[in-house]
Parts: C-alpha cells; sequence; structure tokens
C-alpha cells in the first residue's frame, strides 16, 4: 500500500498492485479495484502521516504506508532496484511476528491469509455487507470464492459472541 493509493476524501483504497515474493507488479487479475474503509482507520493513516511517522524527511505518494524497519530499505520493482524509501516484509518476517502473536495472546495459530481475508469477509458479512458487494470489494471474480470467505459454519460461538446474541 502506497500513500498515493489512500483516497482520505472518499474513504476508500485503491488496489493497482501486488506485492509478491518481494517484487511489486499488478493484481492477479490485472484490474484495479476500489475498497471502501472505515472512517476511523482514514483518519488514523491522516494522523500517521501529519505526525511524519513513516520518514522525518516528508513522505511521497509513491512512499509505502508500512515499510519495514532498517536495515531493510531496499524495495525493489519488477527486477530493478527502486527508492531506498523501503521493502516489502517478506514471509518469513510476517511469519514470524504472527507466531509471537499468538503466543503472547493464546489465540490459535494461524496464517495471515486465513485471519486476515477470512476474517475480513467474515466481518463485513456479519455487519451487513451483501455478498454480492464484498465479492466487488475483494477482488472475486466468482461469487462461490467469497461465500467460503464469509461462511462461519462449523465454528462455535464464543461466550462473548453469545452475549452479544442475546443468548
Amino acid at each position: 500500500l502506497r500513500w498515493g493509493s489512500v483516497d482520505f476524501k472518499a474513504c476508500s483504497i485503491v488496489v493497482e498492485r501486488q506485492a509478491r515474493k518481494g517484487y511489486e507488479g499488478p493484481t492477479k487479475s490485472g484490474e484495479a479495484r476500489t475498497v471502501p474503509v472505515v472512517p476511523h482507520l482514514v483518519e488514523a493513516l491522516a494522523a500517521w502521516l501529519a505526525a511524519g511517522v513513516a520518514d522525518s524527511r516528508g513522505v511521497g505518494s509513491a512512499d509505502l504506508v508500512c515499510p519495514p524497519p532498517p536495515p531493510n530499505r531496499k524495495l525493489q520493482t519488477g527486477k530493478r532496484p527502486g527508492s531506498n524509501w523501503g521493502r516489502y516484509l517478506g514471509r518469513v518476517q510476517i511469519k514470524d511476528a504472527l507466531a509471537s502473536a499468538f503466543e503472547a495472546t493464546g489465540i490459535e495459530p494461524g496464517t495471515l491469509y486465513e485471519y486476515g481475508r477470512h476474517t475480513f469477509g467474515s466481518l463485513a458479512a456479519l455487519g451487513g455487507i451483501s455478498t454480492w458487494r464484498l465479492k466487488e470489494i475483494m477482488g472475486h471474480s466468482d461469487i462461490s470464492t467469497t461465500e467460503r470467505y464469509v461462511s462461519l459454519a462449523g465454528q462455535k460461538l464464543t461466550a462473548k459472541e453469545l452475549v452479544a446474541l442475546g443468548a
């Protein structure tokens, strides 16, 4: 995610590119999509940008929103080295950070993919977003793919969820 992809006024993010294995390229479908975000996230991003948290020399529209800390400051675009502003987090870094978080919180371990997309899809559906609209937001070409993400089948409700449902 680059700062230029965040539309603060429209409360949305334009997804035009993806990062895989340290390289940047087009999205899987080759098409851009606009993803709505909650106002609270937009406010947090605006405050972070205004505070210059990302970099003391200023932030440009091509800079990464969440670059890793030094010394990993080399970005690869295609096969050519790019700016020295940041580099994508690798699978090992993310996996290690998740393992620490799961251990610290006692949450059952899983992958970022499982927890990220499935949680987003399920919570969005519970919040009232239709599966058809969610299909567009998540960039799926087939509704059956989206249905797998919003399914809560086979998942026991926690005590807190039961209370929230009035049980």
